[in-house]
């Protein structure tokens, strides 16, 4: 069990809970799984925990992509938009989700970063990727 990753979990609730508010009633749905599979596995690790959150968090990445497809979408359907603050903000989410990919990935392959084998390391980088992931998705609900 990891204290801290357990509490970095919960930062996934608050994706529940606005997108419920703002009526996004299936990314809530994602993200309220997604909360309870990564508590489950931050606090039970086996591979069926494991092989469950991973599940949640595909489901999010995946519905969050949609989500975001479609917000910057402009009425034609053929490209972004040209707000200036819209344009900021997706960029923002590409860079948070890049991010993600290389904390995890990256991280991975070169046993760094969420792969540390400091242990103490790998869980603060945990961390860093949970508060990414869940701010860049609170950004796409507010696309």
């Amino acid at each position: 069990m990891n204290p801290l990753l357990v509490f970095s979990s919960t930062f996934f609730a608050s994706n529940a809970i606005i997108n419920m508010a703002m009526g996004y009633s299936i990314y809530a749905a994602l993200f309220l799984f997604l909360t309870c599979t990564s508590l489950y596995h931050h606090s039970h690790y086996s591979e069926w925990s494991c092989i469950i959150d991973k599940i949640a968090l595909i489901a999010v990445i995946l519905y969050g992509g949609y989500v975001f497809w479609k917000k910057t979408q402009n009425k034609g359907g053929t490209s972004f938009t040209v707000h200036k603050k819209q344009t900021a903000l997706s960029n923002t989410v590409i860079m948070l989700f890049l991010m993600c990919g290389l904390l995890y990935y990256v991280g991975f392959m070169t046993d760094t970063m969420c792969f540390s084998q400091d242990s103490c390391q790998a869980t603060e980088y945990h961390m860093l990727m949970h508060a990414v992931a869940s701010i860049g998705h609170h950004i796409i609900t507010f696309l």
